[in-house]
């Protein structure tokens, strides 16, 4: 069970199941460790994209714990790292 909101430093993303907005059916996956530019980025920006800083810096979901945020995860999460 994910929590519901998504924060920096999670660890999955999710989409919809087609093109229906009254399809609650969602899929989930592992993040992927870079994104893709935009589809409307500018051919010049493209060649200096950085997928992985991009993916670092995008909100994803965390696996929900009980009494704690998903902020409060994360922030756990980097301080038991140090």
């Amino acid at each position: 069970m994910l929590d519901a909101i998504p924060v920096v430093g999670g660890d999955y993303t999710s989409w919809t199941v087609g093109y229906d907005p009254d399809n609650l059916l969602r899929l989930y996956a592992r993040r992927p460790k870079q994104v893709s530019p935009p589809h409307d980025m500018p051919a010049i920006q493209r060649e200096t994209w950085d997928g992985y800083a991009a993916a670092n810096e995008r909100a994803w979901y965390v696996e929900h714990q009980h009494s704690l945020s998903a902020a409060e995860i994360v922030a756990r999460r980097g301080a038991d790292e140090v």
